[in-house]
């Protein structure tokens, strides 16, 4: 078997990770994401208007009396220094960040790998009748059928909902977990909403054009898989 990553990560270790990431958060309240208008309107501060940026500052700072007291510069020189903090902080992350989606990259190798060989095992103790697993293989039957598309991964926060309007009814949706989810149609009635159960495949309603699905787990975070 393939095991290229050794490691557990505990629940207490979990709280204490999410526990750091929240202390983060609040430790910035000023932290907020873009409005769409913000997103459209906005110019982005890249390498090229950085560098501009950089030269404009200094000069304001080697001469601050060419300029109007309707020109702010202390709130000039907050901005610049919060930037620098801001790349410094970003650079850490991204770097945490890339750390654990290569390890998590690696884990799934190892997920795929060894699967595949559990696929063989089960296919030969269905194929005897060892086990009452004919059912479930045949789900992992249909999801290989269309394994020249690949499936979108949706996941969705401890107590949130998601919106898909793009999903193929032709195609089944697979409840990877942990949790189990609620789904509606949108305009339907919440009183309407069934629940799907993880490592369970479903079909979408034919008519349905878009779906709501929440989590209906008491702590974390679940994931689908469906086709677009």
């Amino acid at each position: 078997m393939q095991h290229l990553i050794d490691g557990v990560i505990t629940a207490i270790v979990q709280a204490a990770i999410n526990g750091n990431i929240d202390q983060i958060t609040s430790a910035v309240p000023f932290a907020r994401s873009r409005t769409p208008q913000e997103k459209d309107h906005l110019p982005e501060l890249g390498s090229q208007r950085y560098a501009i940026m950089v030269i404009l500052y200094n000069i304001m700072v080697a001469h601050p009396t060419i300029f109007p007291a309707s020109f702010n510069q202390a709130n000039f020189t907050k901005s610049y220094q919060l930037i620098q903090v801001l790349d410094a902080i970003i650079a850490r992350l991204e770097t945490l960040l890339t750390l654990f989606k290569d390890t998590r990259a690696l884990v799934g190798s190892d997920l795929q790998a060894n699967a595949m060989q559990a696929y063989e095992f089960e296919k030969g103790a269905d194929k005897r009748g060892d086990a009452p697993i004919h059912d479930s293989l045949q789900q992992v039957v249909e999801l290989m059928s269309h394994a020249s598309k690949t499936p979108i991964i949706l996941a969705i926060g401890f107590g949130g909902s998601s919106i898909i309007s793009n999903m193929d009814t032709s195609k089944k949706v697979l409840v990877i977990g942990p949790n189990a989810v609620s789904v509606r149609e949108e305009s339907a009635p919440l009183a309407t909403a069934i629940t799907w159960n993880p490592l369970t495949t479903y079909e979408i309603p034919s008519h349905w054009k878009v779906m709501v699905v929440t989590n209906l787990g008491t702590a974390g975070a679940t994931s689908i898989a469906y086709y677009s």
